[in-house]
């Protein structure tokens, strides 16, 4: 594996399906939608990230917007290497070097699939670039080691995507992922206000609901909430009420693949790994890391603490940008891009 030139810029990346970041010098240089703004009439792009949701908003007949990435995976090669030179040049502005990129990938992406995002990334203008398991950048994000004989247990929760890796001595244990994330809790509450409601609700509506108004477990506090959606039977608009504990089983519900994915991690633990896991616990990260009360129902659930760090929602990009300073230490976690491209 080649190593990172230190006279270059160094990034981390981590695009979702919702989210792109970038990362770099212990500084969030980026934080926009992953989104491409596309003129219906001619087919070219004319705006990426915040811009997009701008232009397509100013004109919504001519303008449309697509999202490159969905489960995790790219899915237009075009538009994500659009995407990704749009932002490169925005945060490096001026700069003569070009950087050294590490990007953030879902543990089930295939061969192709990386190939082609390592091809996006160079044409977009990088000079080196390298993968690494979205579970394990977290788990760099927050400080941790992955390079000692101690196990570590991480979870990321993307929009779509879930991601659960186990790792010790700079290798892999076992790693999976799910396609479940923020988005999939969402829906199921739109799908719930409108099986006992009868009102058919946004994703905004729901997004703010599963922020606000719910918990995952039972917190003593059975809030009423104004629920504001159009009813099934004519459209009309209207304003109902629910409450946060009618709630708790359907959120628990929808979590099941979750737990489910962290206990199949577990298992393939070797006995000898049972301390170290009930010492550390499980690193939750990424945006639905937050949702109230997933952490202790995780905790209940797996017999093992369950920790929420801070900055939970960039711990990825941030472990990114780390791994510059210790892929000598874990090269069999970070995939250079020179297997895929042919330099690097």
């Amino acid at each position: 594996m080649k190593s990172f030139s230190r006279s270059a810029n160094h990034i981390g990346i981590d695009m979702g399906s919702s989210q792109t970041r970038i990362f770099s010098e212990n500084r969030l240089l980026l934080d926009e939608r992953t989104v491409v703004a596309v003129d219906s009439k001619t087919n070219e792009m004319v705006g990426f990230g915040t811009d997009a949701i701008i232009r397509y908003h100013s004109n919504p007949q001519r303008i449309r917007l697509e999202w490159p990435i969905r489960n995790g995976a790219m899915v237009d090669y075009y538009y994500t290497k659009g995407i990704l030179t749009y932002f490169l040049k925005k945060v490096l502005k001026q700069a003569l070097a070009r950087p050294e990129i590490v990007l953030s990938i879902s543990s089930g992406l295939s061969s192709v699939a990386r190939h082609a995002l390592i091809d996006a990334v160079m044409h977009a203008g990088a000079q080196k670039a390298f993968l690494l398991p979205v579970a394990a950048a977290a788990a760099l994000g927050q400080g941790i080691r992955l390079d000692t004989p101690d196990v570590v247990l991480s979870m990321n929760i993307g929009q779509d995507v879930t991601d659960c890796g186990m790792f010790s001595c700079g290798g892999v244990i076992a790693q999976e992922q799910v396609v479940f994330g923020g988005r999939t809790i969402n829906e199921g509450i739109q799908a719930y206000m409108r099986e006992s409601l009868q009102i058919i609700i946004g994703m905004d509506e729901a997004e703010s609901i599963k922020q606000d108004m719910v918990s995952v477990v039972e917190d003593g506090l059975d809030m009423t909430f104004a629920v504001h959606g159009r009813r099934v039977v004519d459209g009309v608009s209207v304003v109902m009420q629910m409450t946060s504990s009618r709630m708790y089983p359907i959120i628990q519900m929808y979590l099941e693949p979750v737990a489910e994915l962290a206990e199949r991690i577990i298992r393939q633990a070797s006995p000898d790994m049972a301390e170290d896991l009930l010492k550390h616990g499980l690193l939750l990260t990424g945006g639905t890391a937050r949702l109230s009360g997933l952490d202790k129902w995780l905790a209940n659930r797996l017999g093992i603490p369950v920790r929420v760090p801070e900055h939970a929602e960039i711990s990825a990009v941030m472990g990114c940008s780390r791994t510059l300073d210790e892929y000598k230490k874990i090269p069999d976690l970070i995939e250079s891009g020179e297997k895929y491209y042919g330099r690097n």
